[in-house]
């Protein structure tokens, strides 16, 4: 074995190490690039923009998202939420109504107007 290959079996293993961890960060920062991408795309601002989808006004929006009543959060004066957040809440409330609506279709009535 001569002096050269003795040298190279030495610093070979940890420039190696070295490649593997760099192409780890690397895949890494695609990967958070590409999950911001995506959230991007899914991340709704502002009441204005919430509005429509949940089918409130602006007003009832801001009103609920206080209220706690809508999956959302605030940064500084910004509503933001998730649309497909909104959507799977959507579906809930519109399962949970539909179940309600049934249950009641065969009892009498308790209120009493007219």
């Amino acid at each position: 074995m001569s002096k050269i290959d003795a040298r190279s079996q030495k610093w070979l293993p940890g420039f190696l190490l070295a490649v593997v961890f760099r192409i780890v960060q690397i895949l890494r920062a695609i990967q958070n690039f590409l999950e911001l991408l995506m959230l991007q795309d899914d991340v709704v601002a502002g009441a204005k923009r919430i509005a429509p989808i949940v089918g409130m006004t602006e007003r009832q929006t801001y009103h609920h998202a206080q209220a706690g009543r809508l999956p959302v959060w605030k940064v500084g004066q910004t509503l933001f939420a998730r649309r497909s957040v909104l959507l799977a809440w959507l579906r809930e409330r519109e399962e949970a109504a539909s179940r309600l609506s049934w249950l009641g279709s065969d009892r009498p009535r308790t209120d009493h107007a007219a």
